[in-house]
């Protein structure tokens, strides 16, 4: 007869379901609702575990409260790897990337060489502003792991070098993005990707957040976005034009196109 999935090995499993539903072009609300069911059996069995993919469910549905419950709730019963790492994953799918940050680099201080846990402060890091924070993990990454380079440790140190040279200041470029998450969580759109790019010999930035939406909703969001930037003198002085957002709508799956 085949062996019954241990409790841990079934929270895995439906932590990589989520994971799966994480990268879908379109919120599976009936495979939720099953990951929902499965995690509750293991209340009993496996509670921390439980509770750390319902955090995850709740994150994919962008309740941010619901989120921050299930794992605060994980974390007393047990500071697992699992929880501590999908604690922070969660938070940024909420775009909560400050927040995701400290739990990643609280983390490390239990698990300070992993590298997939470096990767995601990295991260969320560079997501929520604190390019200096990033350049810093990205040399500790390199300190343990010297013969693999991390993807994101150019543009953090880019930045970094931006911020020491007076060009902008990490608060105003905070104040970006979350005006950018702000403009976002106004039509209820989830974010898919982002990445910064260097242009002009890094004489400024751009920032672009790929959202599940068509392009001309984000075309809409990109002149609400802008119409409040232009109202803020403080952000046209810091971070003005060295430093810009903006929204792409992602249509890999060809539904939005």
């Amino acid at each position: 007869m085949p062996r019954t999935p241990s409790p841990a090995k079934k929270v895995n499993q439906l932590i990589e379901r989520l994971a799966q539903l994480a990268t879908a072009p379109a919120l599976d609300e009936f495979s939720l609702q099953r990951i929902d069911r499965d995690a509750n059996a293991l209340m009993k069995s496996d509670p921390a575990g439980a509770h750390t993919v319902l955090g995850g469910v709740a994150a994919l549905r962008g309740d941010r409260d619901e989120t921050r419950k299930r794992y605060r709730t994980a974390l007393q019963i047990e500071s697992a790897f699992a929880t501590l790492f999908n604690h922070s994953f969660s938070l940024s799918l909420l775009d909560e990337h400050e927040e995701a940050l400290k739990v990643a680099v609280e983390a490390l201080k239990a698990y300070p060489d992993d590298l997939t846990l470096l990767n995601r402060a990295i991260k969320a890091a560079l997501e929520s502003a604190n390019f200096e924070i990033a350049r810093d993990l990205s040399s500790r990454w390199d300190a343990v792991s010297p013969d693999r380079s991390n993807p994101l440790s150019g543009m953090a140190r880019q930045l970094a070098d931006a911020v020491a040279g007076g060009m902008f200041s990490e608060k105003g470029v905070r104040e970006v993005l979350c005006l950018l998450t702000e403009t976002q969580r106004g039509e209820n759109v989830r974010t898919s990707n982002s990445r910064f790019n260097s242009q002009y010999g890094e004489e400024s930035f751009f920032y672009e957040r790929m959202i599940r939406t068509t392009p001309e909703s984000a075309a809409a969001l990109n002149e609400r976005f802008a119409d409040q930037i232009v109202e803020r003198s403080d952000l046209m002085a810091d971070p003005g034009l060295k430093f810009v957002g903006a929204f792409i709508a992602d249509t890999s799956n060809g539904s939005y196109a």
